[in-house]
């Protein structure tokens, strides 16, 4: 019986990615949002694609405030492909005398990995803090107040937030890896580690958390940054652009 599912399990996989393959050779020109995807991209279709970023809106995006406060921010869902228990253990390789807490925003939580974290935070003695389903306005407040915004998903394509979090005047820590490495320039808007060395991470979010001073005039740098490189209007202007090269 087992063998019997696994055999249709496997079949309908196949047929997925013949469907998949199909539909990919059909299209004129792919468009990707990293250089990152369009390298997944050819090596899961051996098909070319173009890079076409996205773009921030920097008046959606603003710093709602202009103080720091000595804690790190994580946006993402609960769940084991977000990697929080990454975020968590570089907090928790910061001093204890010195460790910040851990806010997490999210639109949803696997209770199971939920439970692990806290569990996880408790070991560890970490403040973790857990928010589902803020609004709009709250969430521009935690990412201007925060320190420095805390990234560590796991191959993310692009990751928006970390320039939504730039844009609301916080410079952002994180792993090399994914699309990040093509968004976050080291020493402008933000500082990653070349691999998951929670050692690192610490130092880097330390950098932040015990001078806020700092955190501020980073994350105005950053915001700079993304105004200047990363705008809404120029990753329209991207898209129209293909657009139009495609119907010449």
């Amino acid at each position: 019986m087992e063998r019997s599912r696994e055999l249709h399990e496997n079949h309908a996989l196949r047929l997925q990615a013949t469907e998949e393959l199909s539909w990919a050779q059909a299209f004129t020109r792919i468009l990707c949002n990293s250089k990152f995807s369009r390298e997944s991209i050819l090596r899961a279709y051996n098909l070319d694609s173009k890079v076409c970023y996205l773009g921030v809106d920097g008046e959606a995006f603003q710093p709602l405030s202009s103080e720091k406060e000595p804690y790190v921010l994580y946006v993402g869902s609960m769940h084991h492909t977000k990697r929080v228990d990454a975020a968590l253990l570089a907090v928790a390789a910061i001093p204890q005398a010195i460790r910040p807490a851990l806010l997490c925003i999210g639109n949803f939580a696997d209770d199971h990995y939920k439970n692990y974290l806290y569990q996880l935070a408790e070991q560890h003695q970490v403040n973790l803090k857990h928010r589902i389903l803020v609004n709009d306005q709250e969430l521009q407040v935690a990412m201007a107040k925060a320190a420095c915004f805390l990234y560590t998903p796991h191959l993310e394509p692009f990751g928006l937030t970390p320039l939504e979090a730039n844009a609301c005047g916080t410079a952002v820590v994180g792993i090399a890896e994914g699309g990040v490495r093509e968004t976050i320039v080291p020493g402008i808007n933000g500082f990653l580690s070349l691999d998951l060395n929670t050692a690192e991470l610490a130092q880097f979010i330390i950098r932040f958390t015990e001078n806020l001073d700092y955190a501020k005039a980073m994350g105005l740098q950053a915001r700079e940054h993304v105004l200047r490189h990363w705008s809404i209007k120029d990753a329209v202007d991207r898209v129209e652009q293909h657009l139009a090269e495609v119907q010449c």
